[in-house]
């Protein structure tokens, strides 16, 4: 995504300016009334994202598409097309982006209208201090403390409901707000409703394959990182249907972090040959996590992206990709296996919030459950009010609704915006006109992954003739139904059937053993086994640490936590002991 900072205190700006590497390059930097503002270029692919004249400019990092432009020559457009309605923008652009223009004496910051691209700030009348790495400004940003509850949700649902971080005073822009200057004043500016849903009776697969072909010619070597599975196959459907030809990424690890299979590969490779496309692996396993520290310089908070993986890295310097997608907010075209297993048809949100979104059992773990299942609540039933739905009768259709909105929109963002620091990046899945237009259609709608197996038939039916390995699950398709269907539905109800025991701390991790077993899946038998001496590596750790006491350790080691989520919480601890540092 490169890297955007703005700030009013001209001391905090030279030192967020001094903290970032020289490996990214300064490819702006102005003062004014506002104050001053700098922006760097990407890792990997070169970029101009800068247009500058006499009495303005305009200024972007991540990925930002404008009738098919990108970089300078997207900006220029921009700026020319700006008349102050940030919504008229959102609505043209497409992309996972942050965007500032200054122009008639006005500063205005904003994002993309789904909120994909990170953006962090702190505000008052006279002061602002904005800046793409959390990381970088809790550097700089003084005082600073953790914010817990929001540690917590991020370490255990890799989610912050609302626009909360882990650190307290510094907040989250989402798309539905712009940061604004004019006058001496800084403030938040409410953007009126947005509605990208496509018209009644046009077919949402081929209104994205007509959206997404503008850009058929912005990119030199487009990608998907591909799995056996749904999500990614549809993303590599719109691409198809939109007349892009791109590579496919895989990428094979070695551990529960990656939870990578053969069978993901073999998929791949039999998708590919349907359109003569080429295959490129990437290595994911596992690597040394000793340069941790030094890392988070450089990537900020997303340096513990599958665990801090140097080979991953390595794969992102290494390709000629200059573009990827991936197939994050798939879940809206299906019904997720929760609410499909979920045996009730109307429930409240403290329901919700028990029965389907908390995830395993560290409410036991924590000392102020309480507290923080009331704010979440209260989050949760906020942002209920805000979409018009009713929190004490909630139905499975607006929990498909809500878990776009306030789960997907943060847990699904994460990766782009990594691969955006190192080329072009947006989820074609998360593009407005699909959340807006998915979010109108109910639970019945969706069973079998009906629209997704749809939209894939109506664009590009070949690639329904290979199988999917969907969750550790072979699946065919049905023609008669245009519907997934498993090959076993024993595994089917056994699956449902852990689901409803995740929550147990010591039942759940046996039974997802014996259900490898049943599935005769070796590697990640032998990546459970391999996981018990790591789990006691960082519990060691974690137990030796004082600096970040939310959690009761004493009581940590009874969860059958896996080493990925002890491993986290360990990155945890690393970030705050360096933005410590100052």
């Amino acid at each position: 995504m490169s890297k955007l900072v703005i700030e009013t205190n001209q001391e905090e700006f030279s030192k967020l300016i001094d903290i970032i590497p020289a490996c990214f390059r300064n490819t702006f930097q102005s003062s004014g009334e506002f104050g001053s503002i700098a922006t760097f270029g990407k890792l990997k692919v070169p970029t101009t994202n800068v247009h500058s004249g006499n009495s303005g400019f305009a200024v972007g990092i991540g990925t930002y598409i404008y009738e098919g432009k990108i970089d300078s020559d997207a900006l220029r457009c921009i700026y020319e097309a700006f008349s102050g309605d940030v919504r008229a923008l959102q609505k043209v652009l497409i992309g996972s982006y942050a965007i500032a223009i200054w122009k008639n004496n006005k500063l205005v910051v904003f994002v993309d209208s789904n909120g994909t691209q990170d953006l962090y700030y702190t505000l008052d009348k006279y002061n602002v201090s904005i800046c793409s790495s959390l990381f970088h400004l809790g550097k700089v940003h003084r005082p600073i403390s953790l914010n817990s509850e929001a540690m917590v949700q991020q370490l255990f649902q890799s989610c912050i409901v609302g626009d909360a971080t882990i650190l307290d005073g510094i907040s989250r822009l989402d798309g539905n707000h712009a940061i604004s200057w004019h006058e001496g004043i800084w403030s938040m500016d409410f953007l009126p409703p947005l509605d990208m849903s496509i018209e009644k009776g046009r077919s949402l697969s081929s209104a994205a394959a007509c959206k997404f072909s503008s850009i058929r010619d912005t990119f030199v070597t487009p990608a998907v990182a591909m799995t056996g599975g749904q999500d990614s196959r549809l993303a590599l459907s719109l691409l198809l249907g939109a007349g892009i030809r791109p590579r496919l990424i895989y990428w094979r690890g070695n551990s529960i972090s990656t939870n990578t299979k053969e069978q993901d590969y073999e998929c791949t490779c039999q998708l590919a040959s349907k359109y003569d496309l080429d295959v490129e692996v990437w290595d994911a396993c596992d690597s040394s996590r000793e340069h941790y520290a030094k890392a988070l310089g450089v990537f900020g908070e997303y340096a513990h992206l599958y665990g801090y993986n140097e080979n991953l890295i390595h794969s992102f310097f290494n390709t000629s990709v200059d573009f990827i997608t991936f197939g994050y907010f798939g879940e809206m075209f299906r019904n997720t296996e929760d609410i499909q297993a979920y045996d009730k048809e109307s429930f409240t949100v403290a329901e919700l919030f028990d029965d389907l979104y908390l995830r395993g059992s560290y409410k036991d773990i924590y000392p102020e459950f309480t507290a923080y299942r009331a704010h979440i609540l209260d989050s949760m039933t906020a942002i209920c009010e805000n979409l018009g739905i009713d929190s004490s009768n909630l139905t499975k259709s607006d929990f498909q609704h809500l878990n776009t909105e306030m789960y997907r929109k943060r847990a699904d963002i994460h990766m782009t915006n990594y691969a955006n620091q190192f080329m072009y990046s947006f989820l074609v899945l998360g593009d407005r006109m699909m959340t807006d237009s998915m979010n109108l259609m109910g639970f019945d709608d969706r069973v079998g992954s009906k629209p997704m197996i749809e939209a894939i038939h109506n664009l590009t039916p070949e690639l329904l003739e290979v199988p999917f390995f969907s969750h550790i699950r072979k699946m065919k398709y049905d023609a008669q139904s245009h519907a997934l269907n498993e090959e076993s539905q024993v595994k089917t109800r056994i699956k449902q059937y852990l689901q409803k025991e995740k929550k147990s701390a010591w039942y759940y991790p046996f039974a997802r053993r014996i259900y490898h077993l049943l599935n005769h899946d070796k590697k990640s038998l032998t990546e459970l086994n391999r996981d018990s001496p790591a789990r006691e590596k960082y519990l060691a750790l974690l137990e030796s640490a004082d600096v970040l006491q939310p959690i009761d350790r004493k009581r940590l080691n009874q969860l059958e936590l896996d080493s990925n989520i002890l491993l986290n919480y360990h990155h945890f601890e690393i970030m705050w002991q360096e933005m410590n540092r100052g």
